[in-house]
This record gives C-alpha cells, structure tokens and sequence, in this order.
C-alpha cells in the first residue's frame, strides 16, 4: 500500500465502496465523533455524493468538518449562557476560540471580548497573571479570571501551552492548559495532544469548547436550569 494513500478519518459517518484496487465489502462507521479508518479510501460516500478521494481531499474535507463543528460547539456555549457575557484569553490557539463564538449569530449581544496575549510579560500587564511560568495550570485560570474581569464577563475560557515542537520550562510539545470560569467557579485542567504546531492549536481550540460546554452544563444542572443544546 503506498504511504499517500493512508488516511485517518475522524468525522461524520462514511459509506465505503469496493474498489478494484482493494477489493472488499461496504463498511459503515457507526460513530459520528469517532469513527477511524485507516488504510485506502477508493471512495465515499456523505449524504447523496459520492467522491473519489485523495490524501489532499480527504485533508480539506476534514478542515471542513472541523470548522462546521466547531461553529456548532460555540452555538450550544451560546445558547447557554442564559444572557451572561463572554470573554476570551488565548495564548497557544491564537484567537481561534473567539474566532469560532464571534461566527454565531448574535455574538454581539453575548461575546465581550477576547484578547490573545502570546508572551508572558502581556499576560501579565494585561491580565493580571502572576504565574512563574504561562505553561502551567496555573497560568489559564489567572487568564480566565484576568479576562472575565478585564471585560467585565461572568464567563471566560483560556488556554495556553506548548505548540512548539521543544519543550518549554520543561513541559513536553503538545501539551495544553485550558481554564474555565463560569459565574464565579473556576476550573482547570490539562491535555496532552499528539499533535504540534497549528493542528495542535486547532485541538486547543475545539478542547476548549468542549471544557466550557462541560462547565455550563455542570453550572446548570447545579442551578436546576433547563439544559438548551
């Protein structure tokens, strides 16, 4: 099998046809999320279209399903915030979380600000942050808080990290810290990727849509509010 022709598909789900390279049945992947497939894709089939697929298409298909869920994820932080405003401070994913909330419609009503602040001495000056070191746990949540403060937001999400591929202050490449601050709790945590560099950032992004989803969720259940996804 040639080297260009293995992929890794993680997206919606895919319809497989025989080919007359790689003889075999039709397969199905059955999970939305989390479906692989690994090896040659002769063809594809989403919805109604059918495509003949190479590296290169599969790539762009890929950053397509990205975006879209992506998008979707910063609709369902929307419509649970329940009229609370929304900050933003990112170092390693570079403004692509604000990004994302600031193509929801209406974001003007809800999103406050965001502010990427990439070296320590402006998370500093701008947010407040007091930590020895920006690749810490410690560091996102002073920027979660140094941003729900600077734009006067009762909710914000950070992140910061290593997308680099050396280590810095002796936190291994890929490795990401994403904070959370809903209505006064205060949350952090840490992932390790498997990626460097703008795939890296763009796991960033998506984990941090993901840790707030999971953060307003939690808030409301505690509230006994009515869940809006």
């Amino acid at each position: 099998m040639c080297s260009d022709d293995r992929v890794i598909w993680r997206g919606p789900p895919l319809i497989l046809g025989e080919s007359r390279r790689h003889p075999g049945p039709a397969w199905a992947a059955r999970s939305r999320f989390a479906s692989h497939v690994e090896g040659y894709i002769p063809r594809a089939r989403v919805g109604r279209s059918f495509e003949v697929w190479t590296r290169e298409g599969v790539s762009r298909r890929v950053g397509e399903y990205a975006v879209s869920t992506m998008n979707e994820k910063a609709a369902s932080v929307a419509s649970m915030l329940h009229g609370r405003g929304l900050s933003c401070a990112e170092s390693c994913t570079a403004g692509r979380v604000s990004q994302a909330f600031a193509g929801v419609p209406g974001a003007s009503d809800w999103l406050r600000g965001g502010l990427v602040a990439y070296q320590l001495e402006v998370k500093r000056r701008h947010l407040g942050v007091l930590a020895p070191s920006m690749f810490s746990e410690q560091c996102a949540a002073e920027m979660a808080l140094g941003a729900a403060s600077f734009f006067d937001a009762a909710v914000a999400v950070s992140t910061t990290g290593v997308v680099g591929d050396e280590p810095e202050d002796g936190v291994a490449p890929g490795t990401v810290f994403i904070a959370t601050f809903v209505s006064g709790d205060l949350v952090t945590r840490t992932h390790r990727f498997g990626e460097i560099g703008d795939a890296a950032s763009d796991r960033a992004a998506e984990q941090a849509l993901d840790d707030l989803l999971a953060h307003l969720r939690r808030a409301c259940r505690s509230a006994g509010e009515q869940l809006v996804t």
